[in-house]
């Protein structure tokens, strides 16, 4: 009766999951925190959270909505408490974490929230081209080498790096099962 929704692994060895136990109910997301040793602890949260990411310093964060609206959220999962970085008209798809920055993007703009210093930042020139130019959703985001990340799109995989003033194309959609959308 339970299936998962989704989890994210800390560098310290820990899981922060979200599920559903349909014994409990159907429209009801729970979350729980299982430590390296193994404990599992139930969380409850007043959000209902999409996906999440940790950064290599073991930080936690989310992209979700409650009744303010949608936004990208850091979640302290010990302590049950969630902390609103930022928020966005539009629906965010994908987050992941490059080094000190929480990478969000919707489909009409990408963020750039470095965490360290409190602040969106603003989006370099390159990306937001690239996001205009995709017309179409970008699936994933996922971080690379140091200061670098890849995105996926309907259109093939990109890679830019943090301070550059290119995304370049890695693979063309069109030429392989990407731009299938029964894959």
């Amino acid at each position: 009766n339970i299936a998962l929704n989704s989890m994210a692994s800390s560098p310290m060895g820990e899981y922060f999951i979200s599920y559903f136990d349909y014994s409990e109910g159907y429209d009801d997301m729970k979350y729980a925190l299982i430590t390296e040793e193994g404990q599992f602890s139930k969380l409850s949260f007043d959000h209902y959270f999409y996906d999440y990411e940790y950064s290599c310093d073991g930080r936690l964060f989310a992209y979700g909505y409650e009744t303010q609206g949608h936004g990208i959220y850091e979640i302290d999962a010990k302590r049950q408490k969630v902390n609103l970085l930022f928020s966005s008209e539009n629906l965010i798809q994908t987050l992941d974490v490059v080094e000190d920055h929480v990478i969000a993007i919707s489909d009409k703009e990408i963020f750039f929230y470095d965490y360290k210093n409190e602040m969106v930042i603003e989006t370099p020139e390159a990306i937001q081209d690239f996001i205009n130019e995709q017309g179409e959703v970008v699936r994933d985001i996922c971080s690379g080498e140091k200061g670098a990340f890849y995105i996926l799109s309907d259109k093939g995989l990109y890679r830019y790096v943090m301070g550059g003033n290119i995304v370049e194309q890695l693979i063309d959609g069109y030429s392989c099962k990407m731009a299938n959308p029964a894959y």
